[in-house]
């Protein structure tokens, strides 16, 4: 589980640099590499100086009140020019800086700092998950707290739900608790758990016990939509699948389970592919099975053939869908064969 809480600044710009203030002729020609740190909603820019790529990077960030320690950037430090990962652990190294110096912010509101020391040391939630983002733009600014919950089905991959809290004013006693999901959440069709209505979150509230409620809320109602089954229907034919063909004579590469898979065959010295797509209202609707000539073209593209008229009932097992697919596909190389040939 992922945790972010935020409130706004001021924004404004301050250079940190490892070396000495950059003069601003030399910058001409730089290399300029825009870093969004969106955990933090906040900005900043990686500036290289093309004359002298095997210096270090200057940084500059939109944030003033953020002033890192530059001994305690190693990788900084220590610049490396030839090696590949040296940018990526610097920024880490300063993320890291940028999540503590935030959560010292939180000193001068009591309520932020219950709510985060009760999630850190009273909840499941890793401290390295939780990301604060203090700004006191003026008093009564809102302060959110997203809370982003693991995948809730093996094919949502990194994209969350985000629940997202906003304290109206300091002492937080106006509350707005709201659910928001990624794109690809909305893609699959679970765009309902927008509609779900949410419990109350009152002034005597804390999110150590208002976060699970509305996890165990979530995963209910995920766990209820149509989305949820297909997808396990999908898993079990696949797998039916990979269990029939996967043999000597076949390569297989699955392009996701709502997408497709594809087999590289050989029969009887003809070679072709067969790309089995399985579409977002199975089992209801069939999987298309569509054969592509290693060989031949038609219009400059190769030569292939979409089938959907082949045995299928919704109301079979994973392991008959599979079978009787099959059975057509070794059925129907030969005629396929004959048409790619004709087609040259």
């Amino acid at each position: 589980m992922f945790l972010l809480i935020q409130c706004r600044r001021n924004s404004s710009s301050l250079t940190h640099s490892s070396t000495k203030q950059s003069d601003p002729n030399e910058r001409d020609g730089s290399a300029i590499v825009c870093s969004d740190l969106h955990l933090f909603r906040s900005t900043g820019e990686v500036i290289f100086n093309a004359h002298r790529p095997e210096l270090p990077p200057d940084f500059i960030f939109d944030d003033s009140s953020f002033q890192p320690d530059i001994e305690e950037l190693p990788s900084l430090c220590e610049w490396n020019h030839e090696d590949d990962s040296a940018l990526t652990n610097v920024i880490q190294e300063l993320l890291e800086q940028y999540r503590k110096h935030q959560v010292s912010m939180l000193d001068s509101s009591p309520r932020l700092q219950f709510e985060y020391s009760s999630l850190v040391h009273q909840s499941d939630i890793a401290e390295s998950n939780i990301q604060v983002h203090a700004n006191w733009k003026n008093p009564g600014s809102p302060v959110r707290h997203r809370v982003a919950f693991s995948p809730l089905q093996e094919n949502l991959s990194q994209d969350t739900a985000i629940l997202q809290v906003t304290f109206q004013n300091p002492d937080g006693t106006r509350i707005l608790p709201q659910l928001f999901l990624v794109a690809k959440c909305r893609v699959l069709g679970v765009s309902s758990v927008m509609a779900l209505k949410l419990p109350p979150f009152n002034k005597d509230s804390c999110l150590m016990d208002y976060v699970p409620q509305v996890k165990e809320l979530l995963e209910k109602k995920v766990g209820t939509l149509p989305v949820s089954a297909s997808f396990q229907r999908r898993k079990e034919y696949v797998a039916a699948f990979l269990a029939l063909f996967a043999w000597k004579r076949a390569r297989v590469r699955c392009r996701g389970i709502l997408r497709a898979c594809l087999f590289f065959f050989e029969h009887e010295n003809f070679f072709f592919i067969l790309s089995i797509a399985i579409p977002r209202s199975f089992p209801l609707d069939k999987p298309s099975l569509t054969f592509q000539s290693a060989y031949h073209t038609s219009c400059g593209w190769p030569y292939s053939i979409t089938c959907t008229d082949y045995p299928y009932s919704p109301r079979w097992e994973a392991t008959e869908m599979a079978d009787r697919a099959r059975s057509f596909v070794m059925e129907y190389v030969p005629s396929f064969r004959s048409s790619s040939v004709k087609n040259r």
